[in-house]
């Protein structure tokens, strides 16, 4: 039955009919079926037929990978290497921006960057140094020791 949807939604999908082809992906998605996952989550990632949506690209990318299917496993790493380089280039900027005496705008890039990610990683603890720097020196903000060494639990 899934794979009905699927051969549906690629049939839909080919002959431009994009509302149908996420329509039946979906129902095949519920169904498990992990090439669905797949197809959906290539039409999240470029919005064709769909609003673009990286989250959600990435949510069925994640699960069709967990299911096996290997074209989301690669998908997946191209995804994590350009958030990287993407993450790598805003702290870049926001140390930019502390260098040029810009601390307001410095500190909200690295809260913002701190908060986003619900796992911490080495960009994460990156961004989370540099406001412990600042709290420390008061760059932006209310010169702030205790805030500094207490790991900045809340910012």
């Amino acid at each position: 039955m899934e794979t009905d949807f699927l051969l549906k939604g690629k049939a839909a999908y080919n002959a431009g009919k994009y509302e149908m082809a996420i329509d039946c992906y979906e129902q095949a998605i519920a169904k498990g079926n992990a090439e669905a996952m797949y197809l959906a989550a290539c039409m999240y990632q470029s919005g064709i037929g769909v609003a673009k949506d990286i989250e959600k690209s990435r949510k069925l990318f994640r699960q069709a990978s967990d299911e096996g299917e290997d074209r989301a496993k690669n998908a997946l790493l191209l995804i994590e290497n350009s958030l990287a380089v993407h993450r790598r280039v805003y702290i870049a900027e926001a140390c930019d921006l502390r260098k040029k005496g810009k601390y307001k705008e410095a500190m909200d890039e690295f809260r913002s960057m701190a908060g986003e990610y619900a796992i911490p990683d080495e960009y994460t603890a990156e961004c989370m140094y540099w406001i412990g720097v600042m709290y420390k020196l008061g760059q932006g903000v209310t010169k702030d020791e205790k805030r500094q060494k207490n790991g900045l639990k809340n910012l």
